[in-house]
């Protein structure tokens, strides 16, 4: 009859109206979609269809780090999966009876064997999926240890290099080294004895739960011994000097040295006075006496008289008149409307006025005196001059000198050299 309707039913609550529809499901599950077509009156039901909606596959990777070692072996492993629908649960056999629910879990293997750990994991829509991965511990071998030394005896302070030689255990050695006057966790240390004695060295080591000692080696240290030497200046070529230490003396000539031995800790040393008898050429002096003459030249006075002229000075006065003609004004007075005088100009009148002053006249003369004068007058003479004077003379006495030390004692100690210089 045509004129067709169609009604769709997807079965996941969803419907379509066309003749063809396409439809998106969103979950997983198994639906029934069913189809409705109604041509006027009539009406009719298509066959039902099933549609299954599943996840995409489950798929896991075991891998682990590390995979081979020596026992105890610690192990992480690790799962990686993908697809799946999620909410992954996860099982781990390790293949030595232990076993773990976590995706990334930790084991320790305590025996050498070959084991093979699997992992299952399911997701939520109950997929699963499996990978396994081989790990395989081994027993380390034994774990031995030799040491030694660079020297085994020697005087104090006694360096010694020390080598340690390990094989075995499970790697990651750690050293404990005993001197026996210190201690070192180096493999191969360096170490000073500082005292003499006789000192035992150990050495212990341990890898991993292993654990191994070296042998006992027996370093000898010994007291250092010295020698000392000593020399002297200042003392002359007939003298002979001496130095005591250590329980004994020795002597040398002038410009010689002198050495001990063999000496070990601090040791005390003396020098004594030297004592040196010899001649000795002195000069004294003797005093004499001399005379000599000089010529003298002396003064005394004489009185002579005589005439001189003696020039005197005087004065007189004189007056001097002197005729000036001169301008003069001729005032007159008179009073004024507001009653006061007033002075006021006449006219000029010419004047002749006559002055007279003094002038004063200096003149020189000449007086005669006689006089009476003394002086004095040179006259020769000899003075006999008496004088002492030195002579040098030499000879010849004997003396005795003492020539002192310095220093004249001390202490000392590790060697060395001194120089003694006397002094008188």
């Amino acid at each position: 009859m045509g004129n067709y309707q169609y009604s769709w039913v997807f079965g996941d609550g969803a419907i379509g109206s066309s003749t063809n529809p396409y439809h998106t499901y969103n979950s997983y599950g198994t639906y029934y979609a069913q189809l409705y077509v109604q041509s006027g009156s009539q009406g009719a039901y298509s066959n039902v269809i099933t549609i299954t909606v599943t996840p995409p596959p489950l798929s896991v990777s075991a891998s682990a780090s590390p995979t081979s070692g020596y026992v105890p072996l610690g192990v992480q492993f690790y799962a990686s999966t993908s697809g799946g629908n999620g909410g992954n649960s996860y099982s781990w056999s390790f293949g030595d009876g232990g076993s773990s629910n976590s995706q990334n879990p930790y084991h320790t293997y305590y025996s050498a064997n070959t084991y093979t750990a699997t992992v299952t994991v399911t997701d939520s829509y109950g997929q699963s999926a499996s990978s396994s991965v081989v790990i395989t511990p081994t027993q380390p071998q034994p774990l031995t240890v030799s040491d030694s030394a660079s020297a085994y005896s020697g005087t104090a302070p006694l360096g010694v290099q020390f080598w340690a030689s390990v094989s075995g255990g499970v790697g990651n050695y750690q050293y404990s080294w005993d001197f026996g006057s210190g201690s070192s966790s180096a493999e191969s240390p360096y170490y000073t004895f500082s005292s003499p004695g006789t000192y035992y060295v150990t050495l212990y080591v341990q890898s991993g739960s292993q654990q191994a000692w070296g042998n006992t080696l027996t370093i000898t240290v010994y007291q250092p011994t010295y020698s000392y030497s000593f020399s002297e200046s200042g003392l002359p070529s007939s003298a002979s000097w001496s130095v005591s230490m250590g329980g004994s003396s020795q002597s040398a000539g002038a410009g010689g040295s002198i050495t001990f031995s063999g000496l070990s800790g601090s040791n005390s040393w003396s020098a004594p006075n030297v004592v040196v008898h010899e001649y000795q050429e002195y000069t004294y002096t003797v005093w004499k006496t001399g005379v000599y003459t000089t010529t003298a030249t002396g003064y005394h006075w004489v009185t002579e008289t005589g005439t001189r002229t003696v020039w005197k000075t005087g004065s007189y006065t004189t007056y001097t008149t002197v005729t000036q003609t001169i301008r003069e004004p001729v005032y007159g007075y008179r009073w004024t409307w507001w009653g006061g005088l007033q002075r006021y100009l006449i006219g000029w009148k010419t004047v002749t006025r006559t002055y007279t002053y003094p002038v004063t006249h200096y003149y020189q003369y000449s007086v005669q005196q006689t006089y009476t004068y003394t002086v004095r007058e040179p006259y020769t003479y000899t003075v006999y001059h008496y004088y002492r004077y030195p002579v040098s003379q030499t000879a010849w006495h004997e003396v005795t000198l003492t020539y002192y030390p310095s220093p004249s004692s001390g202490t000392v100690n590790g060697g060395g050299s001194t120089t003694i210089s006397y002094y008188t």
